[in-house]
């Protein structure tokens, strides 16, 4: 059960993920937060999907036809003024230097828990109020 959380304004989210039950797991816990939520099973739908404006983004880095790190220097290649937060998901937690070094903000080993999703998410949120 998840337990009840901090509530943020409502954001649109982009969660990358090609695992079913990671996919349900995350969704949930994006839901969980108040966040409207679109899925891509790979990275070609995301970058797809990613021409529409997204509060933040999390992204598998092992998905089966482009890397999660391919994903996120085509994002950012193509990022016109405004910084669009990532947060990467990830079993292999030795590649976070590589992943930061892409562009990705923030770095979460699987399995992911509620609660440190929810503490960066809340950094991400403050970070964009200053920023605005």
């Amino acid at each position: 059960m998840i337990p009840p959380v901090w509530t943020p304004p409502q954001l649109k989210a982009l969660l990358v993920e090609d695992h079913p039950v990671a996919q349900r797991v995350h969704q949930a816990f994006l839901q969980k937060m108040g966040c409207l939520v679109d899925v891509a099973e790979n990275g070609r739908k995301a970058l797809a999907l990613s021409t529409q404006p997204y509060d933040i983004i999390l992204l598998d880095i092992n998905l089966p036809d482009l890397s999660g790190l391919e994903i996120c220097r085509t994002l950012r290649k193509h990022e016109l003024t405004a910084h669009t937060p990532i947060i990467a998901l990830t079993a292999y937690g030795e590649i976070e230097e590589e992943c930061l070094s892409a562009g990705i903000d923030i770095v979460i080993s699987k399995p992911v828990i509620f609660e440190k999703l929810q503490t960066f998410m809340k950094r991400i949120i403050e970070h964009k109020k200053v920023a605005t």
